[in-house]
């Protein structure tokens, strides 16, 4: 399996450097070729910089760290080219006013996840993950003691379990907990795309910037949340 992530900006260097220092061998792409060029010099060997075109080719799951538009633009332009890959979104559909004041680019009740995967073409995989911490904590909060939970959603094995439970895994979700697993976090499961996602972007209820007000969780306070 082939990882890459294209987007090098703050949540896409916190999520390359977190899975670089736990051991993933990444693909890393971004529109001005020489930022991704600098950040693969910086980690060193298993980080290479290569062609959006060229990460798109090679990689198996591709982790899109672009603003929710760009993502929108990439998805529509790429459509049947991604079929068999697994998409994972960490974007949160927002903007700044004049003010400084972060307000929701798209309609109350949708969500970016929602948006994303109705886009894709048939077959390709999809999970909403890696979003629902600051890019500050994603550089930082890895392998704390205990471990910060990082939550996730996708739309595998879902029915009847009810958000955050347990069950078997399958490949969707097999690879999205690797990776972050890899990363140093503990994985979450927050349930589908359609239950999940308007909580863990930005001001839901599962998201630091929102009902947990800055604090990122450790697993047993994550899984309480979700019982709730």
């Amino acid at each position: 399996m082939t990882t890459a992530v294209i987007g090098v900006g703050n949540i896409g260097k916190g999520v390359i450097t977190g899975l670089a220092r736990g051991g993933e061998k990444l693909l890393i792409a971004n529109r001005t070729d020489s930022k991704a060029e600098a950040l693969a010099a910086e980690l060193g060997e298993g980080v290479t910089a290569v062609s959006i075109d060229e990460a798109v080719e090679r990689a198996d799951t591709i982790i899109l760290a672009i603003w929710f538009a760009d993502q929108q633009k990439f998805i529509t332009e790429r459509g049947a080219e991604l079929a068999g890959k697994l998409i994972i979104d960490p974007s949160n559909p927002i903007g700044f006013d004049d003010k400084g004041q972060v307000f929701r680019t798209v309609d109350d009740g949708v969500s970016s996840g929602q948006l994303n995967r109705d886009s894709l073409a048939d077959g390709v995989k999809f999970a909403k993950a890696f979003g629902t911490l600051s890019a500050d904590s994603l550089a930082s909060g890895a392998n704390k003691d205990p471990k910060v939970a990082l939550f996730y959603a996708s739309d595998e094995n879902t029915a009847g379990q009810g958000a955050g439970n347990a069950g078997a895994k399958g490949e969707i979700d097999s690879e999205v907990e690797r990776l972050i697993s890899v990363a140093g976090f503990t994985p979450v499961k927050a349930g589908s795309i359609d239950e999940a996602s308007l909580r863990i972007e930005v001001l839901g209820d599962l998201h630091p910037f929102g009902g947990l007000n800055g604090v990122d969780p450790t697993e047993d306070t994550a899984k309480e949340l979700l019982a709730k």
